[in-house]
């Protein structure tokens, strides 16, 4: 018995060809009504590049999720940063709300409860902390700063090196006006 079966059979009946299989399907009016699973690959098997079981799967955990803002799925390059930023860890962003993300690395690693999320490509930046993990995935939930002082990392970098260029002039100008003897 294939996993989709399993999960769509009733307690104690046996699968048969579908028939028994139910889920719930929402109509276009925004009713919701209980419908075999083998009704459902028939009303919509006629489409071009159904895949009955990914899409019904998809309409199985998403009567399963419970989070408050609908996260929409991303593929995007981002940065876990922690100690005093002193730690950069690569990740890619999986789905992505206005409340939390889904991240994947490429290899496990020990992350503190709260970090840094910075998608460069977007310039956006979060302070994060951990909801759930598994060995190379990450859910987060996203923190609102306690203070007005969060910055960014590109801006903490870029406020580096204004301070060091207007350190160097400063030294230069105090050379400048010495007397020369």
């Amino acid at each position: 018995m294939r996993f989709a079966d399993r999960l769509f059979t009733p307690r104690g009946k046996r699968h048969a060809g579908g028939g028994l299989a139910m889920m719930a399907v929402r109509a276009s009016d925004g009713s919701r009504r209980r419908q075999s699973l083998g009704a459902e690959i028939a009303a919509r098997g006629s489409a071009v590049g159904f895949d009955p079981t990914r899409d019904i799967l998809q309409k199985v955990f998403a009567m399963f999720d419970h989070r408050k803002e609908h996260r929409r799925r991303a593929y995007l390059g981002a940065t876990i940063t922690f100690n005093e930023r002193s730690s950069v860890v690569d990740c890619l962003v999986r789905n992505l709300s206005e409340g939390g993300a889904r991240l994947e690395m490429a290899h496990p690693i020990s992350l503190p409860t709260e970090f840094e999320v910075t998608i460069p490509r977007r310039g956006e930046y979060w302070r994060a902390r951990q909801a759930w993990r598994d060995s190379l995935a990450l859910g987060v939930t996203f923190v609102p700063s306690d203070s007005g002082t969060d910055v960014s990392i590109e801006s903490a970098r870029r406020i580096k090196q204004l301070q060091s260029e207007r350190d160097a002039l400063a030294k230069r100008l105090a050379e400048m006006s010495e007397p020369a003897i």
